[in-house]
């Protein structure tokens, strides 16, 4: 069974069911009957290759056990040619703690050196992902002993197999391991770059979301495991109550603002949200519940930077932003900037509108802070969305990409695809001027409901997405225009900051008046109100169902935007199926999802006339000469 991150099979699923009714309909373009079919890939040493400074991942030939390691490496000799025809930079394995450090102290790298070294021998680097904390992973000798401290969930009480981020003997044992497999492997020279699976069910950066009855309870067999907020163990209590005294400094304060009458805060203990005190509780246990995911990573990269000072280093992290994960896309991408490394994001799928949604509060955050990032599938792809996913990875901006081999050497369609879509595979810089609004505070209060408006609006044109955490660290300076789409309640800190930018840096909000009004989380709305009535804001006062459409329209004829940008929002508003993204050297990139090339009807950025973009792939204004009279 193929290894995959969070969510693998469940994505997929919903991915399959949401859009396998979608009609393919573009205007303004022609439509050939037939797709054309590139030459095969026969192999050849160097003839796909991705843009310099690329880092291009495959995933797969993993190990469950010693005895697999023979099998693994002949079939895995059979196919490093083929990937290194395929333009393949770097090969992707999980490095568990149990397989090498199985008594204490007693450290054999012997089963992933001869990975390594044989990647090394076809000239391609490898990525070692070092998965220390989930239960797989984790030696008999330590899941056994006094030391070990499991996840507790809040709903059941029961312990999981998953050691838990606030047992204190756990650093002791991260450390020790990173700083073994450095002292290892570093002189060697194969790495290109190192990923951290710090915990969770399979190791990206969230608490244990899945059930405990897969691959991962092959180890110490099933374990206790679901959706849902694991801060039941002694040790997480007692951090939640350091933590509410750091911030409160006394208990009247806290009661305050809680409106409780607790006496002491040893006698606070974890919750659910039925049974938080008030809204502002249940908003401090999720501040830190996150907080304690953000120190966990923090410690994880700080400690890897030490050992790892000039090799490119990814936080795998994963979900969808749903509170009970406790990931902070920003933050995480801020706490990768601090020592100079990068997060790897890993839940991509088949449909670019979705994977857009899912990946791009990363990449925004990334440029934000000044952390790389790259885009990972959370399982199946189809060979349709080869290209989607490379399109979406360079059209955001990352700097990694990564497939399981399946995805792209599982058929013969898939490869061609990939041939096809290599050369385009670069790091760029986009032009984004406009920003979505992503409403943190509400998503906690609400659930992730946020993210089928994203979906929506892109089906219109490009965005980056600011939360409220991006806007408090000034995000804002970077956009032109702010759209409100989804979400009711936010931070009064931020709301004073979009007001100050709209009134003193000039920047545009659009909004709905048919929309519920923003509150705060004590529920004003005064200053929401007030955002809407300066000079700045834009208000649709049309019915809700046509909003997209206004904003796309009034978008396309805002002069503080630049003139491309306008004239791209403009086209691809106007198509179904295909995507346009404008970067900052004036190349213009775009998607087609459709199953048949589609040839554009008319001139547009005063320069490209009757473009083909080719079915289910790439076109850039700057590789591919223009068609027609």
């Amino acid at each position: 069974m193929k290894k995959i991150g969070v969510f693998g099979w469940f994505i997929t699923a919903i991915f399959t069911v949401v859009f396998a009714g979608e009609q393919s309909c573009v205007l303004g373009a022609e439509v050939s009957a037939e797709p054309k079919s590139p030459a095969l890939l026969s192999s050849p040493r160097g003839q796909v290759k991705v843009g310099e400074g690329t880092q291009f991942t495959i995933g797969g030939f993993d190990i469950s056990s010693e005895a697999e390691l023979p099998g693994v490496l002949e079939k895995l000799k059979e196919e490093l040619p083929r990937m290194k025809a395929a333009g393949v930079t770097s090969h992707e394995t999980y490095v568990r703690w149990n397989f090498v450090e199985k008594s204490p102290g007693e450290f054999d790298f012997s089963l992933y050196d001869r990975i390594a070294q044989l990647d090394s021998s076809f000239g391609i680097k490898w990525v070692p992902f070092l998965i220390i904390g989930p239960g797989y992973a984790t030696p008999d000798w330590f899941h056994n002993s006094k030391r070990s401290v499991k996840y507790v969930c809040l709903e059941h009480g029961e312990e999981s197999s998953v050691e838990s981020l606030w047992n204190p003997h756990l650093r002791k044992q991260v450390s020790r391991f990173i700083k073994e497999f450095a002292e290892h492997y570093e002189p060697m020279g194969v790495i290109e770059s190192v990923l951290l699976g710090i915990t969770g069910n399979y190791g990206e950066a969230i608490y244990p979301a899945t059930s405990g009855e897969d691959w991962t309870s092959r180890t110490h067999g099933k374990y206790h495991s679901h959706a849902g907020y694991w801060a039941g163990d002694p040790y997480a209590v007692k951090s939640f109550q350091k933590w509410l005294k750091n911030k409160y400094r006394d208990i009247a304060s806290l009661n305050r603002d809680w409106r409780t009458n607790y006496r002491q805060f040893t006698k606070i203990k974890t919750f659910l949200r039925k049974d938080a005190p008030s809204t502002r509780a249940w908003l401090d246990f999720l501040e830190w519940y996150k907080g304690s995911m953000n120190d966990w990573a923090r410690f994880w990269m700080r400690t890897t930077r030490k050992y790892f000072p000039a090799t490119a280093i990814y936080l795998c992290t994963g979900g969808s932003g749903n509170p009970m994960h406790g990931s902070d896309f920003g933050d995480q991408c801020e706490i990768a900037a601090s020592v100079n490394a990068g997060v790897r994001i890993t839940n991509e799928g088949s449909s670019h509108i979705n994977n857009f949604s899912l990946t791009r509060w990363v990449a925004s955050a990334g440029k934000l802070y000044g952390a790389y990032y790259g885009f990972e599938p959370a399982g199946a792809v189809s060979p349709e969305a080869v290209a989607a996913r490379c399109y979406n990875a360079t059209a955001s901006g990352a700097r990694q990409l990564h497939y399981y081999f399946g995805n792209i050497f599982g058929s013969q369609e898939a490869e061609n695809n990939w041939i096809k879509a290599a050369p385009f595979l670069r790091k760029r810089m986009p032009k984004v001027e406009v920003a979505l609004f992503y409403p943190q505070t509400d998503i906690q209060l609400r659930g992730q409901n946020f993210l089928r408006y994203a979906r929506r609006l892109r089906d219109f044109f490009d965005f980056d997405y600011l939360s409220e955490g991006m806007i408090r660290d000034g995000g804002l300076k970077h956009y032109k225009v702010l759209i409100f789409a989804g979400g009711h309640t936010a931070e009064i800190a931020t709301l004073r900051r979009i007001r100050a930018w709209c009134l003193w840096e000039r920047g545009i909000i659009v909004a709905s008046k048919s929309s519920a009004p923003i509150k705060t989380v004590e529920g004003d709305d005064t200053l929401y109100r007030l955002i809407l009535e300066t000079d700045g804001a834009i208000v649709d006062e049309g019915p809700r169902t046509g909003y997209f459409v206004f904003v796309a329209k009034t978008l396309s004829e805002l002069p503080i935007l630049s003139r491309d940008t306008r004239e791209i929002i403009a086209l691809d508003s106007k198509t179904d199926n295909l995507f346009w993204t404008l970067f900052e050297d004036g190349e213009i990139l775009i998607l087609n999802q459709n199953p048949t090339d589609v040839t554009w009807g008319f001139t547009f950025m005063r320069k490209y006339r009757r473009p083909t973009i080719p079915a289910y792939g790439i076109w850039s204004s700057k590789t591919v000469p223009v068609s027609g009279p």
